[in-house]
């Protein structure tokens, strides 16, 4: 098979291959000669069709043709642009959801289970700061910690750096109990306005102090910020955990701050170390899902992949998060169509007109979200991109809609409101109770998180071959002719493992990358 056709009402199908000008090549239930020639995961038109033209992927809308085409010519952005106009009272009909079989697959995980009642994946120590003029000595703190108990004694590049120059050592974990000391960035916490931004950034750092992966936490303020630590206090409240908050201008000389917070530290560990592993039930999963670097195998490969394991959690009664709203931007009628009922889709409509809203504040649109590596790839408008990215829950029905970090209530699908910048998105599915995170990938990228494990799922052969080591699953065996189903049901086996204590690619390369979205004025 050469060319893939997603739904029986499109106009256009997907190139699984390189292909050239004058093939004729099966497209359906037809033959079409290709007029031009027409790169891997681009799409092809299937008919002619005049300037204006809606044509569809995945059933939908998927951008606007800016000339006349003809059938068997690809569609590139010469002649196809995104959609700029509201389309979603297009409503499709979506089919009742039917949740899959779990008879023959594992529907319980290793983890640690809380005294709140949530599981945690992993068993972190957090150091975090409210304000990043006490960064650096945050940044010392987690150094001096993690070198002087053994969290480095696994990294390579210590052991490449040492290489001829100093012999071999071997340093042993003092807590072998505890996964890590972790420390959580951002770029904010003062110079903003009054109400909003504050309250977002309170919210965020809230939920990874509260956050199940999270066996206790150090947070490090300045004194004079406009989100100090006593509103943070406020904001975690009561919790198992113990949660120790120091000042600089209270410390007075940060050797005296960094003092206090190592001290702190070292008193946890021997607690932290403590906790065990049990048996937990699989509905004690929060999933968050992210795509990053995407490319035109993406929405037929990795993400529908996703999708099944996405469709298997809910089916447990797990959480599911869905973030990334201008990658949304085309797919909003089918998610509003798969809504629980119709305030939900309301919500859901709302949540991304809301964003193209706050994007026209600077005069930008969520078609230009697409980076130049996704137009390279196929990804030629924001409809194409959205369509394909959706796909990472599956076909579950919409529960909810929640704001940038806030907490899922509960089981079952609920959109969360990020941009696309996944250095800001992956975090926020943390912040809002992700204990696992499935990121897929058709280009590469090797971001992970703080608290949570991530999954890199690539799209294809290549990518999963030249980056492999920050790869941990291949969907590519969906252009090989797995079944779907097949592969996404491994994806979820892998996903218990991780969930069990598996370290994943990114977290053997140390990969902690994390932002707050600040959407207001810096002032």
């Amino acid at each position: 098979m050469t060319l893939l056709q997603i739904h029986l009402s499109d106009d256009m199908v997907v190139a699984l291959a390189d292909l050239e000008a004058g093939l004729e090549v099966e497209a359906g239930e037809a033959m079409l000669r290709l007029l031009t020639p027409v790169p891997a995961k681009y799409k092809v038109y299937l008919r002619d069709l005049p300037a204006g033209f809606y044509p569809k992927l995945y059933g939908m809308p998927a951008g606007r043709t800016t000339r006349a085409v003809q059938g068997g010519e690809a569609a590139t952005p010469e002649n196809l642009d995104s959609l700029r106009e509201d389309v979603a009272t297009l409503l499709p009909e979506v089919p009742a959801w039917i949740p899959p079989h779990l008879a023959d697959l594992p529907t319980s995980f290793r983890g640690y289970l809380r005294p709140d009642g949530r599981a945690g994946t992993r068993n972190h120590l957090l150091v975090a700061y409210t304000v990043p003029c006490v960064r650096k000595a945050a940044e010392q703190v987690v150094t001096v910690m993690r070198r002087a108990f053994g969290f480095e004694s696994d990294d390579p590049w210590i052991r490449y750096a040492r290489e001829g120059v100093v012999p071999a050592q071997e340093a042993t974990p003092g807590y072998p109990g505890v996964d890590d000391i972790v420390l959580l960035h951002h770029e904010s916490g003062c110079g903003m306005a009054d109400h909003g931004d504050p309250e977002a950034l309170l919210m965020f750092l809230a939920g990874y102090v509260r956050h199940p992966n999270v066996a206790g936490a150090v947070v490090l303020g300045l004194g004079c910020e406009k989100t100090p630590v006593e509103r943070l206090r406020a904001d975690v409240g009561e919790t198992w955990k113990p949660v120790v908050y120091l000042e600089h201008q209270a410390s007075g000389s940060e050797e005296a701050l960094i003092r206090s917070a190592i001290d702190a530290l070292k008193e946890m560990l021997a607690e932290a170390s403590r906790h065990e592993r049990v048996e937990v039930s699989g509905s004690m999963l929060v999933l968050g899902t992210e795509c990053g670097g995407s490319d035109g195998f993406s929405g037929i490969t990795a993400n529908p992949t996703l999708g099944v394991m996405s469709e298997l959690v809910v089916a447990l009664g797990g959480g599911l998060l869905l973030p990334e709203v201008p990658e949304m931007f085309g797919g909003e009628a089918i998610l509003a169509a798969r809504a629980v009922n119709g305030e939900v889709a309301q919500q859901v409509l709302e949540l991304v007109r809301g964003y193209a809203a706050y994007a026209a504040k600077t005069g930008t649109h969520p078609a230009e979200n697409p980076s130049l590596g996704n137009i390279r790839e196929g990804l030629t408008t924001i409809q194409i991109k959205s369509l394909g990215a959706i796909q990472k829950a599956g076909n579950v029905p919409v529960t909810g809609v929640l704001e940038y970090a806030e907490p899922i209530p509960g089981a079952g699908l609920y959109l969360l409101n990020t941009p696309g910048y996944d250095i800001s998105s992956t975090p926020a599915l943390a912040a809002s109770g992700a204990n696992i995170i499935v990121f897929t990938t058709g280009l590469g990228t090797p971001c992970g998180n703080p608290v949570a494990p991530v999954l890199k799922v690539a799209t294809n052969h290549r990518t999963a071959h030249r980056m492999g080591d920050i790869v941990d699953f291949n969907a590519g065996s969906v252009l090989d002719g797995e079944p779907l189903e097949a592969v996404g049901r491994r994806l979820y086996r892998l996903g218990l493992e991780v969930a069990s204590g598996q370290k994943t690619a990114n977290e053997r390369l140390g990969h902690r990358e994390s932002a707050f979205w600040n959407r207001q004025t810096m002032l």
